[in-house]
């Protein structure tokens, strides 16, 4: 037979550098792995109460279930009293049949812990290749390094609308930055002060109108300043469930801060 055919190549080299979702679905078996384990242990030691079909351990898990609920919402009418958890926590020092209990509620909560990471996981691999594409090469302030990591942070993590509004933070720092209280002065004029005749104040939208008047934005950028500046405002105040195409909203706060840093390296350094 030819060397050269088919049969004799050795088979063809198969890369899979990024396999969407098979890290969520490893951390899932393992998790179920030990939650199994953890079951099976709990449910063996406790065994169930005298009279009923369900487990401490099961008992455990909806306590579980209600503490995580009233973490995450602060404020429920079903929530746990805090005072549940410490009597359990004082008697679990003398009791044996108390600590199983207490370590017993440990386990279910962290089981539930790991359970919203691995949601959260799965979509972040989506997010990150999503704002993969975004990201630009410029070097902010400090302040506003900071807002725009809290940005990245809130939109891999599925809060979108805490990204919105950060977004509208990380340009207010960066108008503050490049946007001199002379520069409002000049271009407003003395009517527009609040406070005494030393302590003029000027808000997020006198800056967007400041910064278009000297040249440091055109009005499609000053439109997506105050696009952002709507938007985290409603969500605020208005519309807190409002859908948001957040994506959309960091994009403009970014083209932004890009235009203002580039701006500023052909401008005097201004004065505050």
């Amino acid at each position: 037979m030819d060397e050269s055919s088919p049969s004799h190549q050795p088979p063809a080299p198969s890369y899979q550098w990024y396999d969407e979702g098979a890290v969520h679905e490893l951390f899932d078996r393992v998790l179920g792995l030990y939650e199994r384990q953890c079951r099976g242990f709990w449910v063996e030691k406790m065994g169930r109460p005298k009279g009923r079909t369900d487990t401490h351990f099961e008992i455990l898990e909806d306590v579980a279930d209600r503490l995580m609920k009233g973490v995450g919402d602060l404020a429920r009418i079903d929530a746990i009293p805090p005072e549940v958890i410490r009597s359990l926590a004082t008697a679990a020092r003398s009791c044996p049949g108390a600590r199983d209990q207490l370590f017993a509620l440990v386990d279910a909560v962290w089981i539930q812990v790991g359970h919203n990471i691995i949601k959260v996981q799965a979509e972040a691999e989506v997010r990150i290749l999503k704002l993969l594409p975004l990201v630009r090469r410029s070097q902010p302030g400090w302040r506003v390094r900071d807002f725009l990591r809290r940005v990245s942070r809130c939109y891999i993590y599925g809060f979108d609308t805490e990204c919105a509004v950060m977004c509208r933070s990380v340009l207010e720092a960066e108008l503050d930055e490049q946007i001199s209280l002379d520069d409002c002065i000049a271009a407003l004029g003395g009517d527009r002060r609040q406070g005494g005749p030393d302590s003029p104040i000027y808000d997020f939208t006198d800056r967007i109108a400041v910064a278009t008047t000297l040249g440091r934005l055109d009005q499609t950028l000053a439109d997506k300043a105050n696009r952002v500046r709507t938007i985290a405002n409603n969500l605020l105040h208005r519309k807190p469930r409002m859908r948001v195409d957040v994506l959309t909203v960091i994009e403009d706060a970014l083209d932004v801060i890009e235009a203002l840093g580039e701006k500023a390296k052909d401008s005097p350094p201004s004065t505050s």
